[in-house]
């Protein structure tokens, strides 16, 4: 009896406290088999603290027609040039772009 294989995505991190990186993918039976593998063919190239495998299937992604990938134009405060944006107006309005601080 064959077993059916599932692709399996491997994120290691080489710090504490860094983000875990995509290392690679891997075909396994399980989870198990997918962590042995990943310890086998990734952590001999690299050295990792910490690694993890997560089954292909539950990665979720979202496309460019499913959501907004990119920044909202009506959230302009959140980038710098919204920051700019406000500082004018600040000066328009007498203030000096600064807020007051107690």
């Amino acid at each position: 009896m064959a077993q059916e294989m599932a692709v399996y995505e491997v994120f290691g991190q080489e710090r504490k406290g860094e983000p875990h990186r995509h290392a690679g993918s891997l075909l396994a039976a399980d989870g198990e088999m997918a962590l042995l593998l990943a310890q086998e063919l990734f952590c001999r190239r690299k050295e990792y603290v910490q690694i993890w495998v997560v089954p292909r299937a539950a990665i979720h992604e979202a496309t460019e027609g499913e959501a907004p990938l990119g920044p909202d134009p009506r959230r302009s405060y959140r980038s710098g040039e919204g920051y700019r944006e406000t500082v004018q107006k600040w000066k328009r309005f007498g203030g000096d772009g600064h807020a007051d601080r107690a």
